[in-house]
């Protein structure tokens, strides 16, 4: 451990920073580590280069399409949340989620 540190969390103590000998070595290993999370397709799905946000493990265009819009969150009336909640929707208000995207691509 390098002086004024402390030892890695709990979360890192099996990746490679946590006996990474060196500073720079432990930088990349860190790095590594963070990349696995923002490159997965649950954060890139939702963040990716172009305006439209994809879903599943290919990342396929989203079903229904929407926007990025100009918050980043979809257009006005179609915003993420009105079908992504903290919670998941029942197959009817799912469906009824379909039925809106359709007709506003439409």
């Amino acid at each position: 451990m390098f002086p004024h540190e402390v030892a890695p969390p709990p979360v890192l103590a099996g990746c490679s920073a946590a006996s990474a000998e060196d500073r720079a070595q432990r930088s990349r290993a860190l790095f590594v580590e963070a990349s696995q999370v923002m490159l997965h397709p649950r954060c890139a799905n939702c963040h990716p280069a172009g305006d439209s946000p994809l879903q599943g493990e290919r990342g396929q265009l989203h079903d229904p399409p929407v926007q990025r819009g100009p918050e980043s969150h979809g257009i006005v009336g179609l915003e993420c949340t009105s079908c992504h909640q903290d919670h998941n929707l029942e197959a009817g208000a799912r469906a009824r989620c379909s039925q809106v995207g359709a007709g506003a691509a439409g």
